[in-house]
């Protein structure tokens, strides 16, 4: 395989980057890892990998670094500041930027890289811990095709569905509009379902006759047998929902568009963050209106007092 003989580095060790990292490891792929934290690389280092102290230091040895990070200002920061990436990048030296970003910070450190000779691609990732844990990753490409190309062996360790979208920033956009479906579908559903419990249906009658309906959809599949459950262990949390509605909300304003459903959904989740389950799961935002309405959609196997 061409990838295991060019270095790679890696930057954020959280909870999808030391997965993506540890699948990349299992693989034999050689990588250079930094992170804030020293556990984090501690973990990934009695897996093989080598420790850097800084990103300019991840940079400095390797050919291709990737990051995932979780703000905007952070990733920024990883790459433009002191003893950031672009301090010790080499030229012919590839970017991968996965975090959920604006396409405006992309573009932006995308052209720093050039300047040094280097590719600069935004490759943003949909799915959870579990999805990164098996290398089944969906992610969404922009930049140079050319510069795609020469890793896209590499994104096809940590992705099942790798897509090439176009030029920088293009690869944010579209994971911005898919967090905007997803994160609305579970507002929706989540009225809905407080509306037909509280009218005497029962949760989990409701639940599954739903899921052969027309108004099902993956996300509603997939997240809402945790709820019935009680179970809002974080897979995405609430408060990284806040962060990428506002980075949607943003943008929007940058492209002089109406986002009314956006801003909306923005504002519960935001509510539901201040009652305290910020770190909670993003789907916890039925607690709110669960609140609001005096009834609580779950199982009748669950326990009364989750």
């Amino acid at each position: 395989m061409i990838g295991m003989t060019r270095k790679i580095g890696f930057i954020g060790l959280g909870k999808m980057g030391r997965r993506m990292a540890r699948v990349l490891l299992t693989k034999g792929f050689p990588l250079v890892v930094y992170d804030i934290r020293d556990e984090a690389v501690n973990e990934a280092v009695k897996l093989g990998a080598q420790k850097a102290s800084s990103a300019k230091e991840v940079a400095e040895k390797s050919e291709v670094i990737m990051s995932s990070l979780p703000t905007p200002r952070d990733v920024e920061d990883v790459y433009l500041g002191k003893n950031g990436v672009l301090e010790g990048i080499k030229p012919g030296s590839v970017i991968i930027e996965l975090s959920t970003i604006d396409p405006g910070t992309s573009i932006k450190i995308a052209q720093e890289a050039a300047k040094r000779g280097a590719h600069y691609l935004d490759c943003p990732v949909s799915g959870g811990p579990e999805h990164a844990e098996k290398g089944e990753l969906t992610i969404f490409v922009g930049g140079d095709y050319e510069a795609f190309k020469s890793v896209e062996e590499i994104l096809r360790v940590i992705g099942k569905n790798v897509n090439y979208i176009g030029k920088t920033g293009a690869g944010n956009i579209v994971k911005l509009t898919n967090n905007i479906m997803s994160l609305l579908n579970i507002l929706v559903a989540s009225e809905a379902l407080v509306f037909g419990v509280k009218a005497g249906l029962d949760a989990d009658a409701l639940f599954n006759v739903l899921n052969t309906g027309a108004g099902r959809s993956y996300i509603f599949t997939a997240c809402f047998p945790r709820v019935l459950e009680g179970d809002f262990r974080p897979h995405f949390s609430l408060d990284y929902a806040i962060k990428d509605l506002g980075i949607a909300l943003d943008y929007a304003k940058k492209l002089k568009i109406p986002m009314p459903m956006v801003s909306l959904a923005h504002t519960l989740y935001q509510m539901a963050s201040a009652t305290g389950r910020g770190n909670d799961d993003f789907t916890a935002v039925i607690c709110l209106l669960e609140e609001l309405s005096g009834v609580k959609v779950r199982s009748k196997k669950t326990s009364s007092d989750t």
